[in-house]
């Protein structure tokens, strides 16, 4: 007997696969035949992925990191979760976090893949995925590699700043993007520095080739001692790099490398997280019911006490985005009927809070005192800023509704509720 299904991951000893049906199965290798066990442990041996570290080399005045991955001993308890913390020598951040260099201000930071960055004065950054291959331990220094340790995937997030970065010859299967305002930077194995507002990127490559993709989707090259000026609404241009430019680039990288010098691939390598295969198993589409779009819209989310709680009570829901406050007079009026709309669907409909209160103390006495039974996101967290952003909210009270696969329903679901809320259940439950 024998039935046609594609391997996902290795889960222990036992892998995961899902048929064609969409049904997902953890079965032992050996039901297989010889040829497809060999198949299975050579895939394997090239998908042992761990968790990347961003290590903490050097802090220059005051450096603040938003990591939600770290709570007061492990825990989560409200106001601790994701909060605000002083960035120091050796902190290892998690995936998610946000950078927030202060004026006068500097962090130099290594990947465990050997990139090293340093980020300058009034530079904000997220480190949005960072994966590795494992490798063995060394007392190979860092600084002295040609070429990455091993295979990783690394996605940055520059929202506004400048950083110099100093980028290992990247493996054939590894990729390393930094997403700016106005553009996409696709690197390989380089020196450059990428500056970023929210009307122009200027990227200057020192040495190598780096490839942008701006905003407008057109693509271009930029290589050795050139740099480009990408502004809003105009052409990107591509210049000579300054001498100046190429000295002060030179030296900031010579600078993070003498800081980070004595940094070994053993020291490195201990502070990779744990293994979880080729996958995040956090975000995992495969170990859970709740749809991968919506996985990557709510990275944590907190139930009414602010505790924090599983993404699966969202799975197979239709979800109404509710950014609110409440200081907002629109707001203590629409509550309530938003209220009673979730409690009288809440089979089938459930909602996230985004709060604009002034801080979590006021966010969570808004939850108990309008009998909000439903969930949030920690106060001001990098995703609850990434939601308000994607959605274009300008403006409170608004309710975003989803499918359960995560598609927008509609925008106004404010409107349609305190229009007809009979009608607009019979409108959205047409995509359960």
């Amino acid at each position: 007997r024998s039935m046609e299904a594609s391997f996902i991951k290795y889960s222990g000893d036992k892998i995961v696969i899902k048929r064609t049906d969409g049904r997902v199965f953890t079965v032992s290798p050996s039901l297989f035949s010889s040829a497809d066990q060999k198949y299975l442990a050579d895939l394997k041996n090239e998908s042992e992925y761990f968790k990347g570290a961003t290590i903490v080399v050097s802090v220059k005045g005051e450096v603040l990191i938003d990591d939600p991955k770290k709570g007061s001993g492990g825990s989560y308890s409200y106001g601790n979760y994701g909060s605000v913390t002083k960035a120091k020598e050796g902190d290892i951040l998690s995936v998610g976090s946000e950078i927030k260099v202060g004026s006068e201000s500097e962090i130099i930071l290594l990947f465990s893949n050997g990139t090293i960055t340093t980020l300058d004065a009034n530079t904000q950054m997220t480190v949005r995925k960072f994966l590795q291959n494992g490798f063995e331990q060394s007392d190979e220094k860092v600084v002295d590699m040609d070429e990455e340790v091993s295979s990783s995937t690394l996605l940055l997030d520059l929202q506004v700043g400048d950083m110099v970065v100093d980028v290992r010859k990247l493996r054939k299967k590894s990729n390393f993007e930094i997403t700016s305002p106005l553009g996409v930077a696709g690197i390989r194995g380089t020196s450059f520095r990428l500056s970023a507002s929210a009307d122009s990127t200027k990227l200057s490559v020192l040495t190598g080739l780096v490839g942008f993709v701006s905003s407008d989707k057109k693509q271009n090259q930029v290589g050795a001692e050139k740099v480009l000026v990408s502004s809003k609404g105009k052409e990107s241009v591509i210049n000579d790099l300054a001498d100046s430019q190429k000295q002060s680039i030179t030296q900031t990288i010579a600078k993070a490398k003498e800081e980070a010098e004595e940094i070994s691939l053993s020291m490195v390598r201990d502070k990779l997280g744990e293994s979880s295969n080729s996958w995040d198993e956090e975000l995992s589409p495969f170990d859970s019911k709740l749809s991968p779009g919506l996985i990557e819209l709510f990275p944590v989310i907190l139930n009414s006490s602010g505790k924090e709680v599983s993404k699966e009570v969202l799975a197979g829901k239709i979800i109404g985005i509710y950014f609110s406050a409440n200081w907002s007079p629109p707001d203590r009026s629409f509550t309530p009927k938003l209220v009673q709309f979730r409690d009288d669907n809440k089979k089938d409909f459930e909602v996230v809070f985004v709060s604009s209160d002034r801080d979590p103390a006021a966010q969570m006495a808004y939850m108990k005192e309008t009998k909000m039974r439903w969930y949030t996101m920690p106060h001001r967290s990098t995703g609850a800023t990434a939601l308000a952003k994607k959605y274009g909210i300008r403006g409170i009270p608004s309710l975003v509704v989803l499918s359960p696969q995560g598609k927008i329903i509609t925008k106004k679901g404010r409107d349609e509720i305190s229009s007809n809320p009979k009608s607009a259940w019979a409108s959205w439950k047409k995509f359960l």
